[in-house]
């Protein structure tokens, strides 16, 4: 992709400052670590350089082991469409685990961005993500306000790896493959499809008034 007009290969240009020096503790699945605050801090350089750098709509995050599923592309499109039309305002669409498949608007960026800096001891990034755009504290209620937490039904994006970086991973529990529906414990229950409230959807919340409760992209 070196030559390619739509990728940039950048190094970090900022190195934020490390709110617990000299720790070098493992934490643990919901507390981490100091390897774990340091991908926090990555991740945030490179929110802020994006942020700064590029004029965007939309942003999505996605780590390097993971790829597109087939029609992925064409899926955050008719995502991005219909939940725009459905939705009177939307904070993130959730397609797929842990710090991939969030997408945001660009106008939530640098808010996202203080959050996990200043969070960054008390939870992984993905948890912390999670919890800003839930509206779970105090602090990110204030921001989201009534905005909709969107969730697909399914997965769009392959983990490509054998292991998270951010937290062991039990052997019962296997990493969804490409269109697998997203539930429990795979994603929380607030970013999760409910295939009992909406069985004949692909998108939640689907509890909308004058609307036709139907699967536009369920045939993938």
């Amino acid at each position: 992709f070196s030559n390619s007009p739509y990728v940039d290969f950048v190094e970090q240009q900022t190195t934020l400052p490390n709110p617990l020096p000299g720790r070098r503790d493992n934490g643990n699945n919901n507390r981490p670590g100091h390897r774990v605050r340091k991908q926090t801090r990555d991740v945030v350089s490179g929110m802020r350089f994006i942020d700064l750098s590029y004029s965007y709509k939309y942003f999505l995050f996605m780590e390097d082991d993971f790829e597109l599923c087939d029609h992925g592309l064409e899926a955050m499109l008719y995502l991005i469409n219909r939940a725009t039309k459905r939705y009177e305002s939307w904070i993130v669409i959730r397609a797929s685990f842990g710090l991939n498949g969030i997408l945001f608007q660009e106008e939530d960026i640098a808010e996202l961005s203080k959050y996990l800096e200043k969070h960054q001891t008390r939870r992984p990034p993905d948890h912390l993500t999670t919890e800003w755009y839930a509206g779970e504290t105090e602090e990110s209620k204030e921001y989201v306000l009534q905005r909709t937490v969107v969730a697909f039904r399914y997965n769009i994006l392959h983990h490509i790896g054998a292991i998270s970086t951010l937290r062991k991973r039990s052997r019962r529990m296997e990493f969804p493959g490409c269109w697998h529906e997203l539930m429990p414990p795979v994603v929380f229950s607030v970013e999760s499809f409910d295939r009992q409230q909406c069985p004949m959807d692909d998108m939640w919340p689907c509890e909308l008034e004058n609307e036709v409760k139907q699967s536009l992209f369920g045939a993938v």
